[in-house]
C-alpha cells in the first residue's frame, strides 16, 4: 500500500522533471493503478457508467485478480479489467488502442463471450435477466470524433424498442472530454472528469484533474500509484516499444500512400502517352484518307 502522505504541487513538479509519465491509457498502467486504489476503481466505474446504485453500499470484486505484472514474462499474459458489483453487475474494462471501427468484432464478440460466462452449470437462460454486462470501451485513437459517448445494444427495428436491455457496450471518447474539460472545466459532471483525466500528460495534469472529484488523501494515493507504475522497468520498456511500434507503423502507411499516388502519377502519365500516341495514329489516318480522297 502506498504512503498516506499527501502530495503538493510542488513535489509533483519535482517529479515530473524525473520521471516521465506513461499514460494511463497504457493498460498495464491503469490495471496496476486500479488495482491497488479498488474504492476508486468503483468509484470510477460507478460513475462512468452512471449505475444507480450507492457506492457506500456496493462490493466490489476483481476477477482477474492477476492484473498488476511486475515483470516483462508475465507482462505478455495481458487481461483485461474484469469486475463485478454486488454479484450481478459485470463491467468489462477494454482500453481501445486503435479505432473502434477496427476492433468493434473482437470487441463486440468478447462481450458475447462474457454474456455467455454469466450462468452456472444448469441454470437456464431466462436466469440472464438479473444480470447486467457493461462492455466499458475507452478509446484512445479516435480523436475527431464530436461526441464523448456511444452506446451499442440489440434493438428491435419492429418494434423500435431495446431487445436485450442487460448487455450494454458503451464507447467513450477519452479526447472529448480532454477537450470538453479545458472549454467547459468547471460545469462538468464527474464522469467527465474521471475520463479527461485518464488522458492526463503528466502527474501534475493528473493531480490537478482530479482535485475536482476526489479528496487530497485520495488523490494523492491515485497519483502516486501512477507515479509508481510509471517507474517499472518493464512498464517503461513496453511502453516505449509500443510507442515505437505505432510510429512504423503509420510511417509504413505514409509509404504506402506516397507509393500508391506515385504509382498513380506514373499510371496516368503512361495512360497519357498511350492515349496521345492513339490519337496520334488515328489523325494520321484520319489525314491520308481526306488526301486521297482529294486525289
Amino acid at each position: 500500500m502506498v504512503g498516506e502522505k499527501i502530495i503538493d504541487k510542488e513535489y509533483l513538479k519535482k517529479v515530473d522533471m524525473e520521471v516521465k509519465m506513461i499514460p494511463l491509457t497504457f493498460d498495464v498502467v491503469l490495471k496496476g493503478v486500479f488495482e491497488r486504489n479498488r474504492d476508486l476503481l468503483k468509484k470510477f466505474v460507478i460513475s462512468v457508467l452512471k449505475l444507480d446504485i450507492e457506492e457506500s453500499d456496493t462490493d466490489i470484486e476483481i476477477v482477474k485478480n492477476e492484473l498488476l505484472k511486475e515483470n516483462i514474462k508475465e507482462y505478455q499474459k495481458r487481461v483485461d479489467i474484469l469486475v463485478i458489483l454486488n454479484d450481478n453487475i459485470h463491467v468489462d474494462i477494454e482500453i481501445n488502442r486503435s479505432s473502434f471501427e477496427k476492433s468493434k468484432f473482437r470487441n463486440s464478440l468478447y462481450c458475447d463471450k462474457l454474456y455467455t460466462t454469466l450462468l452456472e452449470t444448469g441454470e437456464k437462460a431466462t436466469e440472464l435477466k438479473k444480470f447486467y454486462l457493461y462492455q466499458l470501451n475507452l478509446n484512445t485513437e479516435d480523436k475527431s470524433t464530436p461526441y464523448g459517448e456511444d452506446m451499442i445494444v440489440l434493438y428491435s427495428t419492429a418494434t423500435k424498442e431495446i431487445f436485450i436491455d442487460n448487455k450494454i457496450m458503451v464507447l467513450k471518447y477519452l479526447e472529448f472530454y480532454r477537450k470538453l474539460y479545458y472549454t467547459n472545466g468547471d460545469n462538468l459532471e464527474e464522469d467527465e472528469i474521471w475520463l479527461a483525466a485518464l488522458t492526463a500528460k503528466n502527474f501534475t495534469e493528473l493531480n490537478e484533474m482530479l482535485s475536482h472529484i476526489l479528496n487530497a488523501r485520495d488523490r494523492s494515493r491515485f497519483v502516486k500509484e501512477a507515479i509508481r507504475m510509471s517507474k517499472l522497468n518493464f512498464s517503461l520498456r513496453d511502453w516505449e516499444t509500443e510507442k515505437m511500434n505505432d510510429l512504423m507503423r503509420e510511417e509504413a502507411k505514409r509509404v504506402d500512400r506516397e507509393e500508391g499516388f506515385q504509382a498513380g502519377i506514373e499510371q496516368g502519365i503512361e495512360q497519357g502517352i498511350e492515349q496521345g500516341i492513339e490519337q496520334g495514329i488515328e489523325q494520321g489516318i484520319e489525314q491520308t484518307n481526306i488526301t486521297n480522297i482529294k486525289n
